[in-house]
This record gives C-alpha cells, structure tokens and sequence, in this order.
C-alpha cells in the first residue's frame, strides 16, 4: 500500500496490514491518492519560493551591510585597553541601531575577544549559505 507519512512528506509502499493496523489509525499516514500527491507537490513548489523569498531578503541584508564601519565607544585606560571587552551583544545592538539590520549576536564571527581600541573585521553568518563582513570600530570614551 502505498502511503503519505505526514511528518516529512515522503511516499513509501508498507505492507497492507501495517498500514491499516498502525500507521493510520495513529494518524501518522495518508493514503497516497491523486489529490493527496497534488497537495504535497504544491507544499514543496510553494516551500522553495518561500526559501528564494528569504534568501533574498538575507542577501539584501548582506548587502547592506558589507564593507560598511559600524563605531562603538567603550571605556579604556591610557594605553587603549578596554575596561573588560566588546560583546556580540553590544556589537548586534551597535548594527541594529546604525544601520537598521536586525542581527541575531550567535550569527557574529570574531577571531578573538575585542580588548583593545582599533578596528576589527567582524563576519555575520545570515544564515542559508549567506555572509557579509563589516569593520568595527572600538574607540575610547
């Protein structure tokens, strides 16, 4: 019998007893009909042009973003060293508040912690294959 499971989508041949018995008196399948196979190609067509839809607005955001000086002023001795150290917290509100790019602060790439003022390279992982690079920029307050 040919099936439909409903957690992922994909059609399989059970036997007939296994089917009746189990998997649909548990809820678990569908039967695999004409009407069924139609509604589970039209998810997969309508799922791709939702991933294209967001991997466009991830790629705007990329571009926004890239290349671009995003400044923060933290507290520091004479020497430049910072009174502890920059957080991807403090970086992610820093974006959002300059340039309007909401960034999660996990999507944050930094070599190594930020303790000194200077500029830094700070990649972003968006998410779906996507990333951008900015400089940040730690002066002394």
């Amino acid at each position: 019998m040919k099936v439909i499971f409903k957690s992922n989508g994909e059609v399989k041949d059970v036997p007939d007893g296994y089917a009746r018995n189990y998997l649909i008196p548990k809820g678990l399948v569908v039967l695999a009909t004409e009407a069924e196979l139609k509604k589970i190609e039209e998810n997969k067509r309508n799922e791709s042009e939702d991933e294209k839809k967001k991997r466009d607005e991830l790629l705007l955001s990329a571009k926004k973003i890239d290349g671009k000086l995003i400044s923060i002023s933290e507290k520091s001795g004479n020497d430049g060293r910072l009174f502890g150290s920059v957080t991807t917290k403090e970086i992610a509100e820093s974006v959002n508040s300059q340039l309007a790019i909401k960034i999660d602060k996990h999507s944050l790439d930094i070599k190594e912690p930020i303790k000194l003022v200077g500029e830094y390279p700070v990649k972003v992982n968006f998410g779906m294959g996507v990333s951008s690079t900015f400089i940040l920029e730690v002066t002394s307050s």
